[in-house]
């Protein structure tokens, strides 16, 4: 049975940490240190986003029940109205 090491598991970061792990990265792929400032100047957490993300249900569900709510006849019709739609494009 396969088991998670210690680093496998995701370790929470406060905002302030996460934003600058994400600025090194940007800086590293070629993101201007200026413009990745600018962008992130002013921004905080919204408690509200924070709280939908870890109660998605995706996440929250077990798979099966998670599928038999999220795919329907309708929505797998409507996937191929727009695939053959936009099928150029995809």
């Amino acid at each position: 049975m396969p088991t998670a090491q210690v680093s496998d598991v995701p370790t929470l970061l406060s905002f302030a940490d996460w934003r600058q792990a994400l600025r090194a990265e940007a800086l590293e792929k070629g993101i201007d240190a200026a413009v990745f400032d600018h962008a992130f100047s002013g921004i905080i957490p919204d408690p509200a986003v924070m709280k939908a993300d870890s109660s998605q249900p995706e996440f929250t569900r077990p798979v099966w029940e998670y599928l038999d709510g999220a795919v329907s006849s309708s929505r797998i019709g409507r996937g191929r109205v727009l695939l053959a739609q936009h099928n150029v494009m995809l």
